[in-house]
């Protein structure tokens, strides 16, 4: 039996390391962006894939605590491993 294509989207991002874009989940899978938005919506409300974006060190922070460059990260999308415990912090810790 051939594979759903929301299956090969969880699988893929079971196996690709850092975050996958929602461009890149529409390219893969042959799909309309606003197709892969659904597929990784329902995935993240089955608790197996999570929004993110990270910021590593966005070096400039605004003195009154709120980073002035977070509207403009891309969100990217990562899959839950088993015992995760919660998403990954969407702010710099150093802009909190």
């Amino acid at each position: 039996m051939a594979k759903t294509k929301l299956r090969q989207l969880l699988e893929y991002m079971e196996n690709t390391t850092g975050g996958y874009s929602l461009e890149t989940a529409a390219r893969e899978l042959d799909v309309s962006v606003r197709q892969a938005e659904n597929m990784l919506d329902f995935w993240i409300r089955k608790g197996r894939i999570r929004k993110s974006a990270a910021i590593t060190d966005c070096g400039s922070c605004a003195s009154s605590g709120e980073c002035p460059f977070i509207l403009d990260m891309l969100t990217t999308y990562e899959f839950v491993k088993e015992g995760d415990p919660h998403p990954v912090e969407l702010i710099h810790s150093g802009c909190k």
